[in-house]
């Protein structure tokens, strides 16, 4: 299997930890990863790749993923320029790990308008996390709706274990 993961709001709580910039340095010394993303970077027969939009660099995300712990956790870090750039991206990332049947591919993310939609136009097995500042958002067509929405991670490693 090949999981392709956002990052904010997805494995760790940008929105309560951080929220909107500027943020203090404090506030960013002290994110922390969702407690399941250890169990779900462990798992094994699957791919973990992370995909996620800087509108302002990388080095910041690079940054986060320092600080979460998670920076050699993944078998490939995908940062793009915005989040219009991750079909392309999944895309790319779907036939680089000569993925045949797409729905064996998860896009876990917490955008219906990105992560989800690209996800579904591609074929994938989508994931929502239903949380942070676009948890509520409504989906705006069949595209936006997730293959599972989910409240947390455990709920995700339930149906992959």
């Amino acid at each position: 299997r090949l999981l392709l993961c956002d990052l904010d709001d997805t494995l760790y709580d940008k929105s309560g930890q951080l929220g909107e910039t500027p943020f203090t340095a404090a506030q960013f010394a002290a994110i922390r990863p969702f407690p399941e993303v250890a169990a779900l970077l462990a798992l094994p027969r699957c791919r973990k790749i992370l995909v996620s939009a800087a509108k302002h660099g990388s080095t910041l995300q690079y940054r986060k993923l320092e600080l979460l712990g998670l920076g050699t956790r993944f078998d490939g870090i995908h940062i793009c320029a915005s989040d219009a750039d991750k079909l392309g991206l999944f895309r790319n990332l779907l036939a680089r790990h000569r993925v045949v049947d797409p729905r064996t591919a998860f896009v876990i993310g917490n955008r219906r308008d990105s992560e989800i939609r690209y996800g579904n136009l591609l074929g994938c097995t989508t994931v929502l996390l239903l949380h942070g500042k676009y948890r509520s958002h409504a989906p705006r067509d069949a595209l936006d709706v997730p293959t599972l929405a989910i409240a947390g991670l455990r709920e995700l490693l339930a149906l992959l274990q």
